[in-house]
């Protein structure tokens, strides 16, 4: 009995000494508000650096807590704020005035969906800081007036060629054995059909999969073929030199903006892929200087790459605080679904529409958009990607065809280049 009776007090003892850790562990954690409250006391004019790694202790101690969206989203807020101030990519006063703006919106009575969306997944703030170091800051006019956008030259339209109909490049009187005709005839290195029968060798492609990027690509790079070119007795119709000129860029380089689908579970879409202000940048700017650039407007698996040449605009004042609605109507070429002859036409071409919402801090005469996130329908289908062709970076090397590539000065004989 005695012995009994010492186990149980022992044991009580015990339970009693764990209660109390685990009390004194909890009441060392940090709350939201007092969070807040040491965001507010940073002080942006001394010692930064030493305060920021400081705060950044305090966000790790309240990161073991944070239970709730609106807890989880504070935290990543502020290792936003944190991760600027030791880069130094701008003052520490602009920084603290902009995450101060988010935190307000943050922190107000709104879902839990905007709160999640205001904070950015650390892969989704690496596409928008590319943007931002590439473009600059998106600011938009305290007017926000209408924004009526289109290119001088639109792309073309031309056929995707599936992989799984990738004989229509190659058998007989097809585009790649009317090259190699004529590379005979001309005394050149020809064999485009035997590479191309190597190259597809053993693949065994999706059925979404083709030369869609590659034709988009082509498009915003060379005038559309208008005519018939006739080499001897060989005849190359305009569908056989936009495959020609499809080949010569399947692999030149370009610029990219966005999580494009790999094919593993780090780029499968579960994030916004690429931000609405990120696009926003890169469309406006691109507009505005005549140049069409490519998007993949599929956020799920497959990619579907097409030419943008216009956009129409129009902005108003959200009912969330510090916040910009807006809707974009995207003018894109879309691939044609058949080998054709006939040139790109207004069949080819549709507008579709984008909407998404800008938070935004107010300066003198601007708007300087810090987040944004997209609405209605564009939650799900939204530009996966952004695409920006390098120019002068694919003659001769664009093509996995090295037959392709040594007669590129033949093919580019063909159209003029943009």
């Amino acid at each position: 009995m005695l012995k009994h009776h010492r186990a149980g007090v022992l044991i009580a003892l015990f339970s009693i000494f764990l209660l109390g850790a685990c009390s004194s562990e909890k009441e060392t954690l940090i709350s939201s508000p007092q969070l807040a409250q040491k965001f507010a006391q940073f002080d942006t004019q001394s010692n930064v650096t030493e305060q920021a790694l400081a705060f950044q202790k305090e966000v790790e101690a309240f990161e073991k807590q944070a239970e709730t969206p609106k807890e989880k989203g504070q935290v990543r807020l502020y290792k936003d704020f944190i991760e600027e101030l030791m880069a130094q990519e701008e003052g520490a006063e602009e920084a603290k005035e902009k995450y101060a703006v988010l935190n307000q919106v943050h922190q107000k009575n709104l879902s839990d969906e905007i709160r999640f969306n205001v904070a950015y997944h650390p892969k989704e703030l690496a596409e928008v800081k590319k943007v931002r170091e590439d473009f600059g800051v998106l600011t938009l006019p305290v007017s926000l007036e209408e924004t009526d956008l289109e290119v001088s030259t639109k792309p073309w339209s031309g056929y995707w060629y599936p992989y799984s109909q990738a004989n229509l490049l190659y058998e007989k009187d097809r585009p790649l054995y009317k090259l190699d005709q004529i590379l005979k005839k001309k005394r050149m290195e020809y064999g485009a059909v035997q590479h191309e029968l190597e190259n597809l060798e053993g693949l065994e492609p999706d059925a979404w999969e083709g030369h869609c990027f590659p034709w988009a690509m082509a498009s915003v790079l060379f005038n559309e073929p208008k005519t018939e070119k006739v080499f001897g007795r060989v005849k190359l119709s305009v569908a056989d030199q936009k495959a020609l000129l499809v080949k010569a860029v399947e692999i030149a380089p370009f610029k990219q903006y966005g999580i494009r689908y790999e094919g593993n579970a780090e780029t499968d879409g579960t994030f916004q892929d690429l931000r609405p202000e990120a696009f926003h940048r890169v469309l406006v700017d691109h507009l505005e200087n005549d140049q069409p650039f490519l998007i993949d407007d599929d956020p799920g698996i497959e990619v579907w790459t097409k030419p943008v040449f216009g956009a129409k605009i129009s902005y108003a004042k959200s009912d969330v605080a510090n916040a910009i609605d807006v809707t974009a109507f995207i003018g894109i070429v879309r691939q044609k679904d058949d080998l054709e002859e006939e040139l790109t036409s207004e069949t080819d071409i549709y507008w579709t529409k984008y909407t998404y919402r800008l938070y935004v801090l107010k300066k003198a005469s601007t708007y300087e958009v810090i987040r944004g996130e997209w609405t209605e329908e564009s939650k799900e289908v939204h530009p996966d990607t952004v695409f920006i062709p390098e120019k002068n970076g694919y003659r001769g090397e664009g093509s996995l065809n090295p037959v392709i590539n040594s007669s590129f000065s033949l093919i580019q004989s063909f159209v003029s280049e943009l």
